[in-house]
């Protein structure tokens, strides 16, 4: 499924033209040809929401992608600039190698938007993280099979060729069985019959091999979840102060994840837990009193290699946490988390089981990024 750029479009100025599509999604299409990095799809989700550019180079390669076909294409657009991002964003996640690199980046991003800018990209985008969360476990076990290989087209094909290579005229071809010493007849022909058979074979046991991952997942999520007990702090979890709860079970939710893009329950699994622990998920909590409660040492361990500058927005309880650092102790760290937050932290204030699942999902959107 694509999304219609045209239809988007009409709802923002029904007066545009053909032309006028048909230039932009040259455009788009200019852009995606080249190679997206990691920075540029960053890039593409602070623009889509209007933040900060990350990387000018990105930004003027983007531009200039549209101005080829549009010379008039300004940057002073910034809703135009806004959508077209979003939309590329929508392209790009059809390839494999970058889908969550875009769609938990991309989550996560909109925790501190209080108003999407085009509701039918981020609905589109909310909706493949769904579904590709939702697909991973629609694999039942009844249709786990046992692993098999045919051999019969190979045992046919040196069959024929044996025979074509020491038939005698006026005699009968000679019909040589698998065991007969005859390889010289066996070409590069036969080679690709074996390779195409072992890749099957291979796709089959991967297949096999990310089924048995995702039990494995569920087994350890329950019993962890029946458990009640910190993993990262080996104690149980009514034994952590109440403010560190949601971060913690968050960021040991993530980890107990072996396929991406996680368990589509997992908001489900953080309620259960929290109410079994605190007994009020939806109980309201500021982000500066959730980070302030974390252990020093634990923050560090969280914060390493983390970039304010490019994931400040993107991942903001990381960016709280990375703040919080950054200052002697008892010291206030506010305004060094609002240098690079569209929002101040005094204004962040969601419930336990919002905060939970944002770190969950955060946690996840570094490791797709990192890979």
């Amino acid at each position: 499924m694509e999304l219609d750029l045209t239809e988007i479009y009409y709802k923002v100025n029904p007066k545009i033209d053909n032309d006028f599509i048909e230039n932009r999604i040259s455009g788009i299409q200019k852009y995606l040809d080249e190679s997206i990095s990691d920075i540029a799809i960053i890039n593409l989700i602070h623009l889509y929401f209007q933040m900060d550019i990350i990387d000018e180079d990105c930004y003027s390669i983007f531009i200039d992608s549209f101005r080829e076909y549009d010379q008039a294409f300004s940057r002073r657009k910034k809703e135009e600039i806004s959508l077209l991002a979003g939309y590329a964003l929508t392209k790009l996640i059809n390839v494999k190698e970058v889908t969550f690199k875009i769609i938990l980046p991309f989550i996560t991003a909109s925790f501190l938007i209080k108003e999407t800018p085009h509701p039918e990209i981020s609905s589109f985008i909310l909706q493949t993280f769904k579904d590709s969360a939702r697909k991973n476990r629609s694999m039942p076990l009844k249709d786990q099979q046992n692993i098999s290989i045919d051999f019969s087209d190979i045992r046919k094909y040196i069959s024929e060729v044996s025979a074509e290579e020491t038939a005698v005229e006026g005699e009968e071809p000679i019909d040589y069985e698998w065991g007969d010493d005859n390889w010289q007849s066996i070409n590069m022909k036969l080679v690709d019959k074996i390779e195409n058979l072992f890749s099957s074979l291979n796709n089959e046991i991967i297949n096999k091999e990310e089924k048995q991952l995702i039990y494995y997942e569920d087994s350890q999520i329950l019993w962890w979840l029946t458990g009640e007990y910190s993993r990262d702090h080996e104690k149980h979890f009514s034994k952590l102060t109440k403010e560190s709860i949601p971060i913690t079970i968050g960021k040991e939710l993530s980890d107990l994840v072996s396929i991406m893009p996680g368990p589509y329950a997992a908001q489900s699994v953080l309620h259960r837990l929290l109410k079994s622990i605190i007994e009020a998920p939806d109980e309201v909590l500021s982000l500066y009193d959730a980070v302030n409660g974390l252990d020093k040492d634990w923050k560090h361990e969280l914060t390493k290699d983390f970039s304010p500058s490019q994931f400040g927005n993107i991942t903001p309880i990381f960016h709280a946490i990375y703040s919080s650092l950054q200052v002697s102790n008892g010291a206030n760290w506010k305004e060094v988390f609002n240098n690079h937050s569209i929002r101040k932290i005094d204004k962040i204030k969601y419930s336990y089981l919002d905060f939970s699942n944002q770190f969950y999902l955060e946690c996840l959107s570094r490791r797709a990024m990192a890979e």
